[in-house]
Order: C-alpha cells, then sequence, then structure tokens
C-alpha cells in the first residue's frame, strides 16, 4: 500500500463533477489546483518543502448519481490508485458515506462544499477538513439566539437549489435538531416577491 514515507508522489483522489455548470465542479476547481501543484513546486525547488509532487486522479461524478457510486470511485482510489488523500465528493449526501470511508481507511478527505450539520462530528469523520463556509455556524448562532428568547418557530426566505441553497437547508436542519418548527418559502420558486414577503409576515405574526 501507498506510503508518504517511501514515495515522492503523493496521488490524490478528486471526486468532483464534471458538469460545467456546476458551482464546485472540475471545471470551477481545476486552476485552483493548478495553483497549489505550481506552488508546492517552486516551493520544493528553494527548499521550503521537502522534496515531493502532489498527483491528480480525477473521476467524474455528480450530486445526482446514487452515494454508492462515489463510495465505489473512493474505494477503486485506494485500492487500486494507491491515493494517500481524497478531495471531495462535493454534496454532503455523498461526503457522509465517503467519509466514513475515509476514516476507516485513515486517509485525509477535503470536502470544497459538503457542509451538512452531522459533517461536524469530529468523532466519526475525524480525517474530514471541511474547506467551505459552514452554514452549521449560522444555525448554531441562531439557535441558541432562538433558545434565549424562548421563540419556537420562524419563518425562513431562501433557495431551493444551487449552491445558495445551501445556508437554506443548513439552517432548517439545525434548527430542527433544537426542536425550533422553520416555514420555508423558496423565493425562487414564486412569481411575486412582494407578496411573498407579505405571506411570510402573515405567517411570523400567526405563530
Amino acid at each position: 500500500m501507498f506510503s508518504v514515507a517511501t514515495s515522492t508522489k503523493i496521488r490524490v483522489g478528486v471526486i468532483l463533477s464534471h458538469i460545467k455548470t456546476h458551482i464546485l465542479g472540475q471545471a470551477r476547481l481545476y486552476p485552483a489546483l493548478e495553483v497549489a501543484q505550481e506552488t508546492i513546486s517552486s516551493r520544493v525547488q528553494s527548499g521550503d518543502y521537502a522534496n515531493f509532487s502532489i498527483e491528480l486522479q480525477f473521476s467524474p461524478t455528480g450530486c445526482s448519481r446514487p452515494v454508492e457510486f462515489s463510495l465505489g470511485v473512493a474505494a477503486h482510489f485506494y485500492f487500486d490508485d494507491e491515493i494517500a488523500a481524497l478531495l471531495g465528493p462535493a454534496c454532503s449526501s455523498d461526503m457522509e458515506s465517503v467519509g466514513d470511508l475515509a476514516a476507516a481507511l485513515n486517509i485525509p478527505i477535503f470536502s470544497p462544499s459538503a457542509s451538512s450539520h452531522g459533517l461536524d462530528n469530529k468523532g466519526r469523520y475525524p480525517t474530514l477538513t471541511q474547506l467551505v463556509f459552514k452554514p452549521s455556524t449560522m444555525a448554531d448562532f441562531l439557535g441558541k439566539l432562538f433558545l434565549l428568547y424562548g421563540w419556537d418557530s420562524f419563518v425562513l426566505l431562501g433557495v431551493s437549489t444551487g449552491y445558495h441553497s445551501l445556508p437554506t437547508a443548513a439552517v432548517e436542519d439545525g434548527m430542527r435538531e433544537l426542536g425550533i418548527r422553520s416555514y420555508v418559502i423558496y423565493i425562487d420558486e414564486v412569481e411575486d416577491f412582494n407578496a411573498t414577503l407579505k405571506e411570510a409576515s402573515l405567517i411570523s405574526r400567526s405563530k
């Protein structure tokens, strides 16, 4: 099995969507990965780093596929390609299962966007590093505020799709865990925004 101690080449398995429109897919993150490789190379040459290099192994997978697909890709990366670390998957459902595998294999795993509340559990995911803004932190703050003032419900205006749906889902999940009811209105699914604001106001005042 691959060991950093016996090789100067570190293989990293990249499990990210190949769909160009995906906000955190391969097309969007590849330039950053190139910069990382160039930075390592220059620091090795300057003597700041030990002599090593990073080789990226890509697999095109999106969050719309079954979770088992990402899990299978991760297992293939480890046992067949001898990777030493994982980058991705991008969505929380896939990351939960692949994170379990990484913990069992004791290899580092980095997530560019997975941010569900459960991924904060370091007991379950000791090798996971989340690189994204954590909406769960927002949920924790709001939860403490609601408990302090004895509030038990709220109206949440959010979006249902895309990267910006992550805070909506995280806040809703985090507050539900505290027993606080949420009434979510997705503003990307309504035609009259002013009417939606009025609806939110009426709901909040009736609770």
